[in-house]
């Protein structure tokens, strides 16, 4: 019974020892974070809110956008702190909310040590200075680690999170190096966990080897609660998320996307205090990190809300009308969009809030039309040079707004675009943030809207379905009607038969109005009977007329004609007469072309006759014999050409007969007779057909 009596009386000690901060079963739901990244997230400005203990390596400087607050160097032995002032502890009569980056450096995992703790305790001693003994394993909150001492000198009444990066369990050690003494480990020893550093029940005495416990190693170690593994020394700024409710005296942190933990506490556990230090320890021992942190979210400094509406041009373009989520606009609509900052309260006012907002790739700013509207009906104009084009072409607004406070408390801030086109239905989603020096803000709600789908462009061929008669070398001048309402721009193209596409013209777009666009059809291009001609438009989306509507079927006849494709010039030069009669050399200007496209089975013949005779400037008749003409096809030769004279024939059934200029120049011949007179001679030959059915 005795031997019972003592087995109870141990368990009782255990959960005396739990009192005040007992770990809830079960997970609340997580959270989101951001990823970890290499890049500083922006933060907060911490003067007069925060302060860097004194004694320690810890210091605040600019970095980036806002303030980091560097921990500990990347050297040996280091203990580092800050905590708030003494007028920005936390209440725990009060909801609260905080978050923060932590960045741990980027040190070989097998030298990185020992690592940070978030703190938040009632001692105000150490809320100025360092607990400058507690290096290594302490992480600059923990109590002594030694047997004879286990757990003393912590800082008084308080809470941690450690983020440890190094697993101390060198068991043969009797003192100073066995904190993590039975963690699992074998994975990664980058832990995370929570406990009470002041109370003594935080520390296990363990005892190591020897008989009977006669001749063990004996040494400390603590209860990590809520265990979690996750690399963090990895050069990466990683997030931590802490809030607290007061209806549940509930603490609830998640580091990264872990599992989220939740812890129940009371102002019992910091000595029965409700305002209280909070901030960060950090420490080195036998291996280092440089350890950061940056400050991105505060509660109670500013409270402010930010929100976003949008309004579309009325159908006049006079005024606006609301634009709820999810409506469809046509492109090229107006739409305005308002950023509005609303300040409720808080410590501060909003120091120096910039408002950035990154435009949608589907919109397209429209100039000048930027601005803001504060307390007091000041509207003020915000200058385009304002949005900056960053390095992935997206365009950005970043623009400072006055300081809001109780009495300046709101700001809209307004612009307009127009939504570009688009393929297909695409939604749009505006956002953005607004960084002050002690308040950074996300928009949560973020309007939408839909960009209506790119139109087809119409296309008409008013002479469809029309016949022509055209000769050979005649075209067809006709014409299309397109007109396209939302596109840049549109190409338009015709194909006749089985011929490719050809372009034929471009237009603006954005056309309500049919615009005609001219086209002329080679009567050469053209078959004989009917022919099929395509058009088509295409716009800047690459998005074709409708095919019923673009294609479009003629019957074009061809009605073919006979006709002189090429009709020559003779020339005989200048010639000095010193010995009559004398044959003068012919020069041909191109060839004699007859082309006959008319029905098949008909036949013609070309005739010529100098129906003028050679006369000079004084209209002195020189000869009328003497030029003669050899056909080149039967060799037979006319003495006088002042007759008609069968020059050349040929079929028709869309046929070409040709006589060069070479077989020209050898047919025709003129022999200058005696007696003639000096001068300038010109003749006219005149060229007839005979056509037969």
């Amino acid at each position: 019974m005795k031997y019972t009596r003592k087995k109870i009386n141990g368990l009782l000690a255990l959960a005396i020892m739990g009192v005040g901060f007992t770990m809830a079963p079960t997970m609340t739901s997580a959270l989101t974070l951001p990823e970890p990244s290499a890049i500083a997230p922006d933060a907060l400005d911490l003067t007069n809110i925060f302060e860097a203990a004194s004694g320690g390596t810890s210091r605040i400087i600019d970095e980036g956008v806002g303030q980091s607050v560097v921990v500990t160097d990347n050297s040996l032995n280091q203990v580092g702190a800050i905590f708030s002032t003494d007028d920005y502890r936390i209440k725990l009569t009060e909801d609260y909310h905080a978050r923060f980056a932590l960045y741990f450096g980027s040190s070989d995992p097998s030298n990185a040590g020992d690592g940070m703790a978030f703190v938040i305790h009632s001692d105000p001693k150490y809320a100025k200075q360092i607990l400058a003994e507690a290096k290594g394993q302490r992480l600059g909150v923990y109590g002594k680690d030694t047997v004879s001492n286990k757990g003393a000198n912590a800082i008084a009444n308080s809470f941690a999170i450690e983020f440890d990066a190094f697993a101390n369990q060198d068991y043969k050690t009797a003192d100073g190096s066995n904190f993590d003494y039975g963690g699992d480990f074998s994975k990664e020893a980058n832990h995370i966990a929570h406990n009470y550093p002041s109370k003594p029940g935080t520390y296990i005495e363990n005892s190591h080897g020897g008989v009977l416990g006669i001749g063990a190693t004996k040494s400390v170690k603590i209860i990590h609660n809520n265990l979690q593994s996750k690399k963090f020394v990895d050069n990466k700024w990683h997030y931590l998320d802490i809030s607290y409710e007061l209806s549940l005296n509930q603490l609830t942190y998640q580091f990264d996307n872990l599992p989220p933990v939740k812890a129940i506490t009371s102002n019992a556990d910091f000595g029965g205090a409700n305002d209280l230090y909070w901030g960060f320890t950090g420490a080195t021992g036998q291996k280092s990190l440089n350890q950061k942190v940056r400050f991105v979210e505060l509660p109670g400094l500013v409270n402010a809300k930010i929100s976003m509406s949008a309004e579309v041009a009325t159908g006049d373009g006079l005024g606006w009308s609301d634009l709820p989520n999810g409506t469809v606009v046509e492109p090229n609509q107006r739409v305005k969009h308002i950023a509005s900052l609303h300040y409720t309260d808080g410590k501060q006012g909003w120091v120096k809030p910039q408002v950035q907002i990154p435009l949608d790739v589907n919109e397209e700013l429209v100039p000048n039309t930027t601005k803001y509207i504060s307390a007091g009906n000041r509207d003020a104009k915000i200058s385009d040079d304002d949005w900056i084009v960053g390095a992935d072409g997206q365009l950005t607004l970043k623009t400072t707004v006055p300081d809001l406070n109780g009495i300046k408390y709101f700001t809209d801030v307004t612009y307009e675009t127009r939504p570009k086109n688009v393929k297909t239905e695409t939604t749009v989603t505006n956002t953005y943030d607004v960084v002050g020096k002690n308040l950074i803000k996300n928009l949560e709600t973020k309007p939408t809207y839909k960009i209506a789908a790119n139109k087809k462009p119409v296309i008409r061929w008013p002479d469809a379905y029309k016949s022509f008669e055209i000769g050979r070398s005649e075209v067809i001048e006709t014409y299309a009607n397109v007109s396209d309402v939302d596109s840049d721009s549109v190409d338009v193209f015709y194909r006749l038969n089985s011929a490719p596409y050809k372009k034929f013209g471009t237009v603006k777009g954005k056309q309500k109005e049919a615009v005609k666009v001219p086209f002329e059809i080679k009567g050469t291009d053209l078959v004989e009977g009917k022919n099929t001609i395509q058009v088509v438009a295409t716009d800047s989306l690459n998005a074709d007329s409708d095919i019923d509507v673009g294609t479009i079927a003629s019957n074009v006849f061809l009605v073919g004609k006979l006709e002189m494709m090429s009709i020559p010039n003779f020339s005989f030069g200048d010639y000095t007469i010193d010995q009559l009669p004398q044959t003068a050399k012919i020069t041909v200007d191109k060839p004699l072309i007859v082309s006959d496209f008319r029905e098949k089975n008909q036949t013609w013949k070309l005739y010529a006759q100098m129906k003028t005779p050679f006369k000079n400037e004084d209209d002195h008749i020189g000869f009328v014999e003497g030029f003669t003409y050899t056909s080149p096809i039967s060799g037979a030769t006319v003495s006088d050409i002042s007759n008609n004279t069968l020059i050349i024939e040929g079929k028709s059934g869309g046929k070409e007969e040709t006589l060069t200029v070479d077989q020209l120049q050898d047919s025709f011949k003129l022999t200058i007779p005696d007696g003639i007179r000096s001068g300038n001679y010109t003749g006219i030959i005149t060229w007839t057909f005979s056509e037969t059915p």
